[in-house]
C-alpha cells in the first residue's frame, strides 16, 4: 500500500509487536513505516517485510505489473517510497530502509531496550542526519519524544503523546524548541486496534486535514479518503488485494488513486 501522510515530522506510534489477537500471533506495521495512519497487523512472527511498487498496466483485458516506480514517480503522486522493515523476535522494528533517488537507501535505525523503542536515528546513506529520543510512563506507554540534529545535537522539535485505555495513541502534540505548539494530530481507533479517522490541526486549533479509513474482512485497509480543512475531498486511495500467502498476508494488490488503478504493489515476507 502507498499512503499519503500528513503528520508533521514525527511518526506517532504504538508498538503493538507480536500479540494474541484472536489466538493469532501478529506483527504490526506502524512505527517508522508508511502505515501510521492505517497500521497493518500482519499474521505471524515476522523477520521482515519488503514492499515494492510498480505501475499498473492493462494487457489482454487484465491489470498486470509494469515497470517499477521511481522516487520521482512517488513524489509526483504524493506517495511514499518502497521500503523494507526488519523486526526483532518481539515484533519491535529494528530498522526500516526506504528506497530513494538513484536507487539509494535512507534508513531508520532503532535502538531497543526491554522491547521499547528508545532511540531512532535517520541515515542518508552512511551518515546519520538526525535522531529521536523516546520516553515512557510506568505502564510502558509512550509519553514524550524529542528530535535532534545529529551534527550538533541541537533540538529540532518535541512531541507529546496521549493514549487511550488500551494504550492506543489518540493525540500527538508537536512543539518547536521554545515550546510553542506547532500542531496537533488526533487518531480514532476501532475495537480491532485500527485507526479509522485522523485529524491534523495547526497551533491555533484550525483544522488543516483529515482522513477516514475502511478495512476489509481480511483485516487490511481497503479505502482511505483525505479531506482538506474545509471538508472538501483531496484524495481517495483504494486497495484491491490479488494474492495472499499461506498465513493470510497479502502478496500483491492494486492501488487506485481517485478511482484509477495506478500502482501494482508486491510484498515479500520472512518469518521467524
Amino acid at each position: 500500500m502507498r499512503k499519503i501522510s500528513f503528520a508533521l515530522v514525527f511518526i506517532a506510534v504504538l508498538s503493538f509487536g507480536c500479540q494474541d489477537k484472536g489466538q493469532l500471533e501478529t506483527t504490526s506495521l506502524y512505527f517508522y513505516t508508511p502505515y501510521q495512519e492505517a497500521p497493518e497487523h500482519l499474521y505471524g512472527k515476522l523477520v521482515s517485510v519488503k514492499e515494492v511498487n510498480y505501475w499498473t498496466i492493462e494487457k489482454d483485458g487484465q491489470l498486470i505489473r509494469g515497470n517499477q516506480v521511481t522516487q520521482k514517480d512517488c513524489d509526483s503522486l504524493g506517495i511514499s517510497s518502497d521500503y523494507t522493515a526488519y523486526f526483532n523476535e518481539a515484533g519491535i522494528p529494528e530498522k526500516v530502509d526506504y528506497m530513494t533517488y538513484d536507487w539509494k537507501v535512507n534508513t531508520w535505525k532503532i535502538e531497543i531496550n526491554e522491547n521499547l523503542i528508545r532511540k531512532a536515528s535517520f541515515y542518508r546513506g552512511d551518515t546519520v542526519r538526525s535522531y529521536q529520543l523516546v520516553e515512557y510512563d510506568t505502564n510502558k506507554r509512550m509519553t514524550d519524544a524529542a528530535a535532534y540534529w545529529a551534527h550538533n545535537d541541537s533540538l529540532r522539535y518535541k512531541v507529546k503523546f496521549e493514549s487511550g485505555e488500551k494504550g492506543e495513541i489518540e493525540k500527538v502534540s508537536y512543539y518547536n524548541p521554545t515550546g510553542t505548539v506547532l500542531g496537533v494530530s488526533y487518531y480514532k481507533w476501532n475495537d480491532k486496534m485500527q485507526i479509522v479517522s485522523t485529524e491534523f490541526r495547526n497551533g491555533k486549533d484550525s483544522l488543516l486535514r483529515s482522513s477516514t479509513a475502511v478495512y476489509g474482512e481480511n483485516g487490511f485497509f481497503s479505502k482511505i479518503e483525505y479531506f482538506d480543512g474545509t471538508g472538501a475531498m483531496e484524495n481517495t486511495l483504494e486497495m484491491a488485494y490479488k494474492t495472499f500467502d499461506e498465513k493470510g498476508n497479502w502478496l500483491t494488490g492494486i492501488l487506485s488513486i481517485k478511482g484509477k488503478p495506478i500502482i501494482f504493489s508486491t510484498r515479500e515476507y520472512a518469518y521467524y
